[in-house]
């Protein structure tokens, strides 16, 4: 694929039946395959894989390398190449960002620990407005027969 100087031009690519939709800005960039390559980099789609400085990686087995790099979806991996300070993390339960290296950072037990604390909250959700359903129709009933 042709090359492009993106200092002055913003590009954006989309290619069918290569599975990725690429765009990169502030420089050269390329799309062949499934990859794309740039300082700023997007891959959406099956098997895509970004290479970047700042890139984000979407689709299944998606990967990316990249000092800040994001990959989201089933069997997909972020390599974080540099080790930078930046922030590789957040973690919403606890409000908690993380560094390379602190603790908690990637740590699978956790995030399964936080997973299940999530979905003892959801079926505790659920049950409530269950409670709140029957208390309603127990409620209506009683008018009824009141009026009656």
């Amino acid at each position: 694929m042709r090359k492009h100087n993106a200092a002055v031009y913003a590009a954006s690519v989309l290619i069918l039946g290569g599975h990725i939709a690429g765009y990169a800005a502030s420089t050269e960039y390329t799309v062949t395959g499934g990859q794309v390559d740039g300082a700023n980099a997007i891959a959406v789609g099956a098997s895509s894989n970004v290479n970047a400085v700042d890139g984000l990686a979407i689709g299944y087995e998606a990967t990316t390398s990249a000092a800040s790099g994001v990959a989201l979806g089933s069997g997909s991996s972020t390599d974080r190449v540099g080790k930078s300070d930046a922030y590789i993390g957040y973690n919403p339960m606890s409000n908690t960002h993380y560094k390379v290296g602190e603790a908690g950072a990637d740590n699978p037990a956790l995030e399964a620990l936080y997973e299940e604390i999530r979905q003892a909250n959801y079926k505790v959700l659920i049950a409530e407005e269950e409670i709140e359903r029957a208390e309603s129709k127990k409620e209506k009933k009683r008018v009824m027969q009141m009026l009656q």
